[in-house]
């Protein structure tokens, strides 16, 4: 499955059309698409920012519940891959804010 976002915007630019795509998403209750834009969502601001202050700076433009939600959904997946979220069955996004 391919990012939301092209390669060559900036990452405000990137942040800003995953945090649409996942309200989008999550507004069509689609499970497993919820989860994916939230996983591409966590990895932008987890792995693409390099300080603190760039990563403060993407956190403004989303809520507090789906920016810890994303990172929790990227950490869960991130050594199992992206695909393997379509794998499951029942787990959703408000299951992973709760952990």
């Amino acid at each position: 499955m391919t990012p939301p976002y092209q390669n060559d915007a900036t990452l405000t630019q990137k942040v800003q059309l995953t945090y649409q795509t996942l309200l989008r998403s999550t507004r069509m209750r689609n499970r497993s698409l919820s989860l994916v834009n939230a996983y591409y969502l966590g990895q932008l601001i987890d792995a693409a920012t390099t300080s603190p202050a760039q990563r403060t700076l993407q956190m403004a433009t989303l809520t507090k519940h789906y920016y810890r939600t994303a990172i929790r959904v990227y950490h869960l997946f991130e050594n199992l891959g992206v695909q393997r979220i379509f794998t499951t069955q029942r787990l959703t996004l408000t299951m992973i804010r709760q952990l």
